[in-house]
């Protein structure tokens, strides 16, 4: 199931009674780049206004698997899975990371005030999907 709910008083789909005591990712393809961007105010523990995450594979000198999630965006984490779809298959590189933060931001709502998020969305996942492909092989995720 998922993890994530809207819900009045609740993110999450756990019961009051239970806690994670722990998650137990897949281990990485050695091709695996992952990047994560977190802008925010003031430090790194204030919440974001804006997140990103994203996965990828390069295989032949193409992305596949690539998975990429916005926090802040709406209520919960979501996966926009149209920028995933057109990264895979293609060559990593500035033109492609433009155009998949463009598909990006296209599944984002954002309410009247704020409407500036979507610059924001679309400079920090260009920016997250370079920095996956560069990490290429290296599996330890760093905040940037």
């Amino acid at each position: 199931g998922q993890l994530f709910a809207v819900r009045r008083q609740s993110s999450t789909n756990l019961d009051p009674h239970e806690l994670i005591i722990g998650i137990l990712p897949p281990e990485p393809n050695p091709k695996t780049g992952q990047a994560f961007s977190k802008f925010r105010i003031r430090q790194s523990i204030d919440f974001a206004i804006g997140s990103v995450g994203v996965v990828l594979n390069l295989k032949s000198g193409r992305i596949s698997n690539s998975r990429l999630v916005l926090g802040a965006a709406a209520p919960i984490p979501i996966r926009i899975k149209a920028a995933e779809q057109f990264l895979n298959g293609k060559k990593p590189g500035t033109k492609t990371a433009e155009q998949a933060a463009q598909i990006a931001v296209k599944e984002t709502s954002p309410l009247g005030k704020n409407g500036y998020k979507v610059q924001l969305f679309r400079a920090l996942v260009k920016r997250t999907i370079l920095t996956a492909v560069e990490r290429e092989g290296n599996t330890e995720m760093r905040q940037l």
